[in-house]
């Protein structure tokens, strides 16, 4: 598989790149919840190992699920460790407990070969900071 992952503290919000304004970009339904998953389209088959897959799941935690899973996986990496008894295929570019409904937007951009998966502004569960972050599969 091929992914890119971007993300931006203070310190280096020069590397992240809003998608907010891209003309073709859809702001994710699942922005207005807390612990919520949305299944995406694919404009094409993103090989995973030894699978091909038409689609994937994004958490409002900062993953995408690649098995299908629905499981919004809250909170940090011990949630998806083996000793907690899950073990599942994801993309982890955040894992954190985020809580988009308090502010942000989760984006979704088509650029033809490739999608872009963005967290832009996603406030942290007690409004400790904020999440941006991004993750382009092609």
């Amino acid at each position: 598989p091929t992914v890119a992952p971007v993300c931006s503290q203070a310190s280096a919000s020069s590397i992240f790149q809003s998608i907010a304004t891209e003309p073709s970009v859809l702001t994710l339904e699942l922005s207005a919840g807390d612990d919520n998953t949305e299944e995406v389209a694919l404009p094409f088959n993103f090989s995973w190992f030894a699978s091909s897959l038409t689609s994937v799941v994004v958490s409002t935690n900062g993953q995408l699920n690649m098995d299908g899973s629905r499981d919004a996986n809250c909170c940090d990496a011990d949630s998806i460790s083996p000793s907690s008894g899950y073990i599942g295929e994801r993309i982890a570019f955040v894992q954190e407990d985020l809580n988009p409904s308090q502010g942000g937007s989760i984006y979704y951009l088509d650029k033809g070969s490739s999608v872009v998966i963005s967290f832009e502004a996603i406030p942290f569960f007690l409004n400790r900071g904020e999440a941006n972050s991004q993750v382009e599969l092609f």
